[in-house]
């Protein structure tokens, strides 16, 4: 289908469906702790964190990264995962 030539395509532009989304949890932590430490070190807030698939989609594999999100006052997302 021919897009209108004042409309631009986005393939990427919702994270759940980029090709380079990370969603896997391979970020080597495995605490509360690691997570703020690490999210500190690149200078990004939990919130923004939590917009991520990498969140998203392992809130309902990783027993504390719902707890964490929670002590942080943030939404627990429903995970597309599950």
């Amino acid at each position: 289908m021919p897009a209108e030539e004042d409309q631009l395509f986005f393939p990427d532009a919702d994270l759940d469906n980029a090709d380079w989304a990370k969603r896997t949890w391979d970020l080597g932590l495995n605490s509360p702790e690691e997570l703020d430490a690490y999210l500190r070190g690149l200078g990004m807030s939990a919130q923004d964190f939590a917009r991520l698939p990498v969140c998203r989609w392992n809130v309902s594999k990783i027993p504390w990264l719902r707890d964490w999100l929670i002590s942080h006052g943030l939404p627990v997302p429903i995970s597309d995962a599950e």
